[in-house]
């Protein structure tokens, strides 16, 4: 007898807290057992707003971005010599010039991976692990929520294992442990840019390559913005200008 009273008394009081919450017989229950999700919040709302607002869209009309360096060439360096890639691109028509580098395992300024975190019109490479790795910038021109990109040349970047320096009859190669060496080449060991011969010898003196001419003192490092023994000045580039 008493649970018949019980029941009818849980029925009459769950009756009136239908009624008074305007809920169907299976909503009342979601919301009893914790079912029904919470309504979008006003945070998550406008931060979906502000992800639609920073949405880009290329303008063909819009200026291109015109690098000021070619990066195109080949650089020689050894394991964990300091190496910067610069790629600066300007545009006149007061947009903002952003960039994004990539690194690539073929000789192509397509297809390639983002690198994290490279963002500016300059890149120092990782130089950590011997190999070859192909490098290139794209320069974005910002105009609010339009855009216009241009794509840099490529840098061949070449990374040597460390190696010793060997003398012979001839002068000094650099060895790697395998036995090969740097041969017909600029490239940075340690800090220190040479130039190799094509028997892999370091040029000591002066050095002519096209219409330039450059000066390595006896250890066969470039000389930079100085003068030289027989009185020549070389530039930041080591190049003779007087």
């Amino acid at each position: 007898m008493k649970v018949k009273k019980i029941s009818a008394v849980l029925a009459v009081c769950l009756c009136s807290a239908m009624l008074l919450t305007g809920c169907s017989f299976s909503d009342f229950f979601d919301k009893v057992l914790g079912n029904v999700s919470e309504p979008e919040t006003s945070s998550s709302s406008s931060s979906s707003k502000q992800e639609s607002a920073e949405v880009k869209t290329v303008d063909p009309t819009l200026e291109l971005p015109a690098f000021t360096v070619d990066l195109t060439g080949t650089t020689q360096v050894t394991a964990g010599s300091v190496c910067t890639l610069s790629a600066p691109a300007a545009v006149s028509d007061g947009g903002t010039v952003t960039y994004q580098w990539y690194k690539n395992n073929v000789n192509s300024n397509g297809g390639g991976t983002i690198i994290a975190g490279a963002e500016e019109e300059s890149y120092d490479v990782d130089t950590s692990e011997a190999g070859t790795t192909y490098y290139y910038a794209v320069a974005t021109n910002n105009h609010g929520d339009r855009i216009a990109k241009s794509t840099s040349a490529v840098r061949e970047i070449t990374v040597w294992p460390l190696g010793t320096w060997q003398q012979d009859e001839v002068g000094f190669k650099y060895v790697m442990e395998d036995g090969t060496y740097p041969a017909d080449m600029w490239i940075d060991i340690e800090g220190f840019t040479y130039h190799m011969d094509s028997e892999g010898h370091r040029a000591v003196g002066w050095y002519q390559e096209g219409d330039y001419m450059f000066y390595f003192n006896e250890g066969g490092e470039l000389q930079r913005n100085t003068t030289t023994p027989d009185g020549h000045t070389v530039n930041e580039n080591g190049v003779m200008i007087s």
